[in-house]
């Protein structure tokens, strides 16, 4: 277990390259999972959106047609980074110019990107929260008093 002394020093934010660092709320916790949970789709519609859903895309993989191929690959990589970072920017309320925009005067680099993403993932440890769900879990779970019987049966004498 760890040292709840420790954490109740720590900041509640953090400032590191020009962004505030908070902890997450509730409020937007729920924003960010319901961004990931339509990213997939968002993906497929801006990756091709000509060539129809995901069942289609991958039956193109399996037609070997390397052209076609090539060019969902191409458009992948050009798409995902910007949707990532968009989601980023969602969640840690980034600007997204800072992300996204080249000519942005005080854009933030890779390493300073992971920077604040790392002291995010610090500040939001969510480790208590998971083991309080499974606490929760454990204490609702139905509770079956031992009877000698499995399932209905009398279990066999050894």
């Amino acid at each position: 277990m760890k040292n709840k002394s420790i954490k109740m020093t720590l900041p509640k934010t953090k400032e590191l390259h020009g962004i505030k660092i908070v902890k997450l709320p509730v409020a937007r916790y729920i924003n960010a999972l319901d961004t990931l949970e339509n990213l997939p789709s968002v993906l497929i519609k801006l990756v091709l959106p000509e060539m129809g859903g995901l069942s289609e895309i991958l039956k193109q993989f399996q037609t070997g047609n390397f052209d076609i191929i090539e060019k969902i690959i191409i458009q992948l990589l050009k798409t995902v980074p910007r949707e990532f970072c968009k989601l980023l920017s969602e969640l840690l309320c980034i600007p997204e110019e800072r992300l996204l925009d080249a000519d942005c005067k005080n854009a933030l680099s890779l390493n300073d990107l992971i920077e604040i993403v790392i002291e995010f993932w610090k500040l939001n440890d969510m480790t208590d929260f998971f083991m309080n769900v499974q606490r929760f879990k454990e204490l609702t779970a139905p509770k079956t008093a031992n009877t000698g019987y499995k399932d209905g049966l009398r279990l066999p004498k050894v």
